[in-house]
């Protein structure tokens, strides 16, 4: 038997669980990064309009108000399009994901059988997809 095949499938190695806990770090670092970049943003954007409007008066402020209705309906209609966008990017990531499954799927069927030749398959049709009783209902 091969050595990995051996262990018992609720151990885990310890390279693995500090991988797992350095990608912990890494993505708190992350968000803790983009929250305190966001925040600069907000409050640096504000104090730019705070000062606009103290150094023009009560036109420009009315002015600066309009400008942000219309930066927030710009803002809208670009959210309205990115999100279309991802939904456009995820079925067409679905589409060659499933395109990849099929492609690999007498792959890893062989190389299940090279590791373990008693082990039954996981009983996958042939393009890699679940079979109908596996589905959830």
């Amino acid at each position: 038997m091969c050595g990995r095949m051996s262990k018992k499938p609720t151990q885990t190695r310890k390279k693995d669980t500090d991988i797992v806990q350095m990608h912990r770090i890494d993505q708190r670092y992350d968000t803790i990064r983009v929250a305190i970049k966001s925040l600069g943003w907000v409050v640096g954007f504000g104090l730019v309009a705070h000062y606009i409007s103290l150094a023009f008066g009560r036109a420009t402020s009315l002015n600066v108000s309009g400008a942000f209705s219309l930066l927030g309906d710009f803002k809208f209609k670009a959210s309205v399009a990115l999100t279309g966008g991802a939904c456009a990017w995820a079925c067409l990531e679905r589409v060659l994901r499933k395109r990849v499954i099929k492609r690999m799927a007498p792959y890893k069927r062989k190389y299940e059988e090279l590791l373990d030749s008693n082990r039954s398959s996981s009983q996958l049709k042939p393009d890699g997809t679940a079979s109908t009783k596996d589905l959830r209902e």
